[in-house]
């Protein structure tokens, strides 16, 4: 791309590929130090090949609406900004869809893949004792968990899209009214029964190829299909808001220094949590994505 070829300066920078037929790509770097090289490889896509796949959103007047911004966790300004036209995924990333991106660039398995000793040609991990009897066909419907965010990155690009900013991925799953609870969806109940288990961040990393086969196992269970029927809701359709799995943005968390907030050079915001998230009234978290393998996206 030309960008190979201009000298940047630090910054966190978006590129679109606009191609004569109609096919678009996006792409999300961050520059850290001027004259820097990109290594930038873009997917275009047709409409056609998206189909399904993305909802349209128009913010009314273009902007989002007034928030807080006061010196704290919060990251909604309080006097909106703008927010032009844009689309984004009507669900999570499932492994299917991830697989796909593997297969289509040669990029690495996750590490807990990689542990597994996970085949892309039969879709099926090693022989192990432990993962007698697993439904391949239910995983495979399953949001993509556990990966870095450069893993993320790049089977959004590989799309031709990116990974969401956060103040779309919140206006998406709240809509024009900021809703703390989208429609259709009821509390959680006070503590999690069988089944409830709406999202897992424990990041702690297994030590035993056993410990592994077991938290795909926890995992796969706690975990619901990203077009689950009845998990769509309003505003946009979208599917299993601040639920299921976290879902990662592409914007840096703000912490209070000195009475401002400050950019942090490697934590990016996440929004879904835990699994009380709707009760408690936090949506968003952050995640250093200067780890790989850390949390659940």
């Amino acid at each position: 791309l030309p960008a190979n070829s201009n000298t940047l300066d630090p910054g966190h920078y978006r590129f679109t590929v606009e191609l004569d037929d109609g096919r678009f790509a996006e792409i999300e770097r961050l520059v850290q130090h001027r004259g820097s090289a990109l290594d930038l490889v873009a997917y275009p896509r047709s409409d056609a090949e998206l189909e399904g796949l993305l909802v349209s959103i128009a913010p009314p007047g273009g902007r989002f609406p007034d928030g807080d911004d006061r010196p704290g966790f919060s990251f909604i300004p309080e006097e909106g900004v703008v927010l032009e036209p844009y689309s984004i995924g009507r669900y999570e990333v499932s492994n299917e869809l991830f697989i796909r991106y593997l297969e289509g660039t040669g990029a690495p398995l996750p590490a807990l893949w990689e542990s597994l000793q996970f085949d892309l040609q039969t879709r099926r991990f090693a022989d192990n004792e432990a993962l007698a009897g697993f439904d391949y066909e239910r995983w495979l419907s399953l949001p993509v968990t556990r990966i870095s965010y450069e893993s993320a990155r790049g089977c959004a690009e590989w799309y031709g899209c990116r990974v969401p900013v956060a103040l779309e991925l919140h206006y998406a799953h709240r809509g024009p009214d900021l809703l703390l609870l989208p429609p259709g969806l009821p509390p959680p109940s006070s503590a999690p029964g069988p089944g409830e288990l709406r999202a897992n961040v424990d990041g702690a990393s297994p030590r035993t190829a056993a410990d592994e086969a077991a938290e795909l196992l926890d995992t796969s269970a706690a975990l619901r299909p990203v077009n689950e029927a009845g998990a769509e809701a309003q505003p946009f359709g979208l599917f299993h808001p601040y639920g299921n799995a976290d879902e990662v943005t592409s914007t840096f968390a703000r912490y209070p220094k000195d009475g401002v907030l400050v950019h942090h050079p490697t934590e990016r915001y996440v929004l879904g949590g835990a699994w009380d998230v709707r009760q408690r009234k936090v949506d968003l978290t952050s995640l250093n994505t200067s780890e790989t393998e850390v949390a659940f996206f």
